[in-house]
């Protein structure tokens, strides 16, 4: 019984060439293929990612507590503010002269 490798060499050198171009190709087109299930796995979860609903009860108005540091004394300080948002809560601090560390609603 002849081995794959006698058959290759007893048969046609177009014939082999053309099998070993195919096989170049072929491979070369799965890894396209995957290449491309993989980004397009990667834009599907980006695009459920921005679809998830946030939490946005710092964004609401409210009442929300300052914590961070006095930049004049540069001691520890914790301030309650009435604020549109979180953002609105962050900017009213550092009006005050506080580097801000942490903003919660109260």
């Amino acid at each position: 019984m002849n081995t794959f490798c006698e058959i290759l060499a007893q048969s046609d050198p177009d014939k082999v060439t053309l099998i070993y171009v195919a096989a170049v190709v072929f491979g070369i087109a799965f890894v396209i293929w995957i290449i491309s299930a993989g980004v397009r796995s990667g834009m599907k979860k980006a695009k459920q990612d921005t679809d998830a609903p946030t939490s946005n009860h710092l964004s609401k108005p409210g009442l929300f507590k300052i914590n961070g540091v006095d930049r004049a004394t540069k001691m520890d300080t914790s301030w309650n503010v009435q604020a549109t948002s979180e953002a609105n809560a962050k900017v009213k601090a550092e009006l005050e002269g506080i580097i801000v560390t942490d903003v919660t609603r109260i």
